[in-house]
């Protein structure tokens, strides 16, 4: 059963579990979908709205395909938002879209940019440990692989050559942060 959000005020609503939340925001996505394809699931709160976004941080968009990256559920107006992306940015799929599911050829890819971007040898799981708020995006094409890394107040692109590893730096900015969620929220963790 849905509890009423839109009526409940702070007090009460932290007598709801992160758990039950996120069942609760399950059941509003459609096509349905496994937590474990998601690295961050978070439950954000205020006084009179909540959010469930399930999120990847690294984003890998392999050549010529579109899929859904990260699911925003509204529990408090029951509304979902799907952030899909593609790779060429203009690319359609023809058939209905799924979550992407990182296969290790894929992993693979993700740790040659990264590794060269940041002339590590880290493993994929170090990298999502290490993230404090840096997302990436992962675009490769036949001759070289770009690398998009955002954080609240940076971003820089990179191209990494799929043949020798070269990182050339194509762009930097630096950002003012913009976070979706303001300081009247919180993060409910338990």
């Amino acid at each position: 059963m849905m509890h009423n959000l839109k009526a409940q005020t702070r007090g009460v609503f932290d007598t709801l579990s992160r758990t039950v939340l996120i069942e609760q925001a399950l059941q509003l996505v459609d096509p349905p979908l496994d937590t474990s394809y998601f690295h961050a699931v978070k439950v954000m709160a205020s006084a009179d709205e909540v959010f469930v976004s399930f999120e990847n941080p690294i984003i890998y968009l392999p050549m010529k395909s579109e899929y859904y990256y990260e699911v925003l559920v509204d529990l408090t107006n029951e509304v979902v938002s799907y952030d899909s992306r593609s790779n060429p940015e203009d690319y359609t799929s023809p058939h209905p879209l799924t979550y992407f599911k990182m296969s290790p050829a894929h992993e693979k890819d993700v740790l040659f940019a990264l590794n060269a971007v940041h002339k590590t040898n880290a493993s994929l799981a170090a990298y999502y440990q290490s993230l404090n708020g840096t997302r990436y995006l992962i675009l490769p094409n036949e001759k070289n692989i770009r690398v998009w890394m955002m954080s609240d107040y940076q971003e820089v692109e990179y191209e990494v050559d799929r043949t020798s590893g070269e990182v050339k730096e194509l762009y930097k900015a630096d950002l003012e942060s913009d976070l979706f969620f303001g300081s009247d929220f919180f993060e409910v963790k338990n």
